[in-house]
């Protein structure tokens, strides 16, 4: 009984040493993980003509781009707990990715390392389409161009588009095992910011001037004026004049001489452009002896506005069925007063939404 014991413990041992090597040799892995990357080249230009890909060479603030990356397991065993990382240009944010699940910022950004896969297999050498390929990861990284928050001090507004790189390791926790990497040499690709962005910068500046009382029957005019600080040129500058449901269009000089959008064209850096519109004040409604009637002055420009507040002005002007006086017409003037005061800024929110 005695030899028949000693027997059986020697063969659990063995087993359980076995076992345990068995074990041990399912969970370490050799693989040597690769990553390249190129700028994502612009879409196609139409069938007219022969179609050519090339990485975009300018780029405006608030632009985006992608940069695409190809992670390929050489093997010869699996890869687990891949995970990425990304360094993106100065000025830039990294506002997408595909190809790996991140955990995401209060802004819904990315942010790093990313699991790109638990378990990659080896890679097919005969597979030219990686994107084909188990043992491959395309990878799509998205940056966006941060607007600059101050004013520049020269224009054109020009800055070279730093280098983007993408860092791939491996997790040693991971569930699957850890993976040892024979060549960490390959687990980076930087990618070459060649791309330059450029983009108009201005400061605007717009004043509305004109009465503060007048009477039914009587002719308004108010004098706009748009001011460009610079530093650069503002193109395709466009004026709106957005009046109270009082006032009936009569005239308008300059680049409003009607009721659309006044085009003032490309403002030069230091130059100002005045115009005038002149409104007649109709008639008040039969329980409102005086009001205020609110008028707004918009612009907008297609090159970057520094000055955002300077954007709109504003104005008001008092008017009754009489000169002079303050009475309001009790609380149905001050119900009008209110309902042309949403009237105007539900215009605005039209416009802008």
């Amino acid at each position: 009984m005695g030899v028949l014991q000693v027997t059986l413990r020697t063969s659990i041992a063995a087993i359980i040493v076995a076992g345990a090597l068995t074990a041990r040799a399912q969970v370490v892995h050799t693989a040597d993980v690769q990553l390249t990357g190129v700028l994502a080249p612009v879409p196609a230009v139409p069938a007219t003509t022969p179609p050519t890909t090339v990485p975009p060479t300018k780029i405006d603030f608030g632009g985006t781009l992608d940069y695409t990356f190809t992670l390929v397991n050489a093997g010869p065993g699996h890869a687990t707990g891949v995970q990425l990382a990304v360094t993106p240009p100065a000025g830039a944010t990294v506002t997408a990715i595909s190809g790996a699940t991140c955990p995401t910022d209060a802004d819904g950004n990315p942010t790093f390392p990313c699991l790109v896969s638990a378990d990659l297999v080896a890679a097919d050498p005969a597979i030219t389409d990686k994107s084909t390929d188990p043992g491959a990861v395309i990878i799509t990284v998205t940056i966006t161009l941060d607007v600059p928050k101050t004013t520049p001090a020269a224009c054109p507004v020009g800055t070279p588009l730093g280098n983007l790189t993408a860092t791939v390791s491996l997790d040693p926790t991971a569930a699957a095992g850890p993976t040892t990497d024979p060549n960490l040499a390959n687990n980076a690709a930087t990618v070459a910011g060649a791309t330059v962005l450029e983009q108009p910068f201005a400061n605007l500046a717009i004043a509305l001037d004109g009465p503060t009382s007048g009477t039914v029957g009587q002719s308004l005019t108010y004098t706009g004026t748009v001011t460009n600080n610079g530093p650069c040129p503002a193109e395709n500058v466009v004026v709106t004049f957005v009046p109270g449901n009082l006032l009936t269009f009569q005239s308008g000089t300059g680049a409003c001489p009607t009721t659309v959008d006044c085009n003032l064209n490309t403002i030069p850096v230091g130059s100002s452009i005045p115009f005038t519109t002149t409104y007649k004040v109709a008639s008040l409604p039969s329980d409102v002896i005086q009001t205020t009637i609110p008028n707004e002055l918009d612009v907008a420009t297609d090159t970057v506005n520094g000055d955002a507040g300077g954007g709109v002005a504003t104005t008001g002007i008092r008017v009754g069925k009489e000169a002079g006086g303050c009475n309001s017409g009790g609380p149905g003037g001050l119900i009008a007063v209110a309902l042309m005061a949403a009237a105007v800024f539900a215009v605005r929110r039209r416009r802008t939404a």
